[in-house]
């Protein structure tokens, strides 16, 4: 996938119009990857330490039935998975500035006990993007190429 963030009004060029500026880096990406990749979905993830949310594109070649599948599966069911198959990495150290209240990771731990930030119900909101956003990026159908790029500072 490819990242982005959904920035301020003041990172744009000043001649810029105002009905795209939520969509300034984010929507040139996900149809620049939707001309390569059978299916490109958008999805937000908050970044504090940005102090904004981030824009990404999940682009992957396959079948159009299963195309959103990923996006769409039921909390319940993305919570399973995260039992059946996460466990903590032993070795790997926990952040000394982690949130208050956030407890320390010993490498032992499995499914949702070695996830801090990440459950089911988090993942639905990841591709839940704001209307004014999705209204923004359907009528922005800009692409990247080499004489056409797009900047972001």
């Amino acid at each position: 996938g490819s990242a982005d963030f959904i920035p301020h009004p003041h990172a744009f060029p000043e001649d810029d119009d105002d009905d795209n500026k939520e969509s300034w880096c984010f929507s040139p990406i996900l149809n620049t990857l939707a001309t390569v990749f059978d299916h490109s979905i958008p999805y937000t993830v908050p970044v504090p330490s940005f102090g904004e949310c981030w824009g990404f594109v999940m682009a992957f070649n396959g079948d159009a039935k299963e195309a959103r599948a990923l996006a769409d599966l039921p909390y319940e069911v993305i919570d399973n998975l995260i039992e059946e198959r996460i466990e903590a990495v032993p070795g790997v150290p926990d952040h000394k500035y982690r949130s208050k209240g956030v407890k320390f990771l010993t490498g032992k731990e499995k499914g949702s006990e070695a996830l801090k930030h990440y459950d089911g119900v988090t993942h639905r909101g990841l591709f839940s993007l704001s209307k004014s956003l999705r209204i923004a990026m359907k009528g922005d159908k800009r692409i990247m190429t080499v004489d056409n790029p797009v900047f972001m500072y």
